[in-house]
């Protein structure tokens, strides 16, 4: 969704290039340029989940279990996607400059959640890194018994390590967008005190490219190529839960 929602963004853009009087160009162009990034968000949130279910096992992260990692998380993003969508629907180039002024505020504020959220999101992932690199360190008499599970953990353990620091990546490069749209918004919009909003290479170079960055790195280092066979879906850890209930409820029954 981030890849179709940032390609449709430019497709219009162009559009709008050749059409500059036709404004629903410019605020399509806006809206799906200003939101795509969010989707990439809730992806690295379900994708950690899934992580944590598959590699800890206690399921938990923290005090944190893995399936209330991906609904806080994604929930969080979108209260972050609902405030900058009202902010970029209000910076159109038709809106008066008190709306705009007011809709950036307010896409600020939308972004300042955002990062406030991937900061929180970010110490349960060191956490989990940590103890990701315990697991792969069993004891040394644990060594000796089964030398090849102790080899197929270790696999594991770097597969872990592996999309754990492509996540770290994807997060940094979305930070990095969110500086610049704050640091692009708070400028104010006097060309002469702040370029930004008025060069398209600075959106080119710290918008644009952090999304195709992220992209790709998502794409080498995917998730599917890590998080197989069982305990890999959240959905079926559910389904499980479920019949575990029910089982313990009928015997309690009986």
């Amino acid at each position: 969704m981030a890849a179709t929602w940032e390609t449709t963004a430019f497709v219009f853009h162009a559009i709008g290039a050749h059409n500059q009087q036709t404004e629903a160009y410019a605020i399509v162009w806006q809206i799906l340029f200003l939101l795509a990034p969010l989707w990439l968000n809730a992806f690295v949130y379900m994708t950690f989940a899934r992580m944590v279910h598959f590699y800890m096992p206690d399921r938990k992260v923290s005090f944190v279990k893995a399936s209330h990692v991906s609904k806080l998380f994604v929930w969080a993003d979108i209260l972050s996607f609902i405030v900058q969508a009202a902010g970029g629907v209000m910076v159109t180039p038709s809106a008066s400059a008190s709306t705009q002024r007011l809709g950036m505020h307010i896409y600020e504020g939308g972004i300042g959640l955002q990062e406030l959220f991937i900061l929180c999101f970010l110490g349960l992932m060191i956490a989990f890194h940590v103890r990701v690199r315990k697991l792969g360190r069993p004891e040394e008499d644990a060594l000796g018994a089964d030398v090849g599970e102790h080899l197929q953990e270790m696999k594991k353990t770097r597969g872990a390590l592996w999309l754990l620091y492509a996540l770290y990546a994807v997060l940094a490069f979305i930070t990095m967008r969110i500086i610049f749209r704050l640091v692009e918004f708070t400028g104010g919009d006097d060309p002469s005190t702040n370029p930004v909003p008025y060069h398209e290479y600075y959106f080119y170079a710290l918008d644009a490219f952090p999304m195709l960055a992220a992209l790709l790195i998502l794409a080498v280092v995917h998730p599917g190529r890590f998080i197989t066979g069982p305990n890999s879906s959240l959905r079926d850890a559910t389904r499980e839960e479920k019949k575990i209930k029910k089982a313990e409820k009928k015997a309690l029954k009986e």
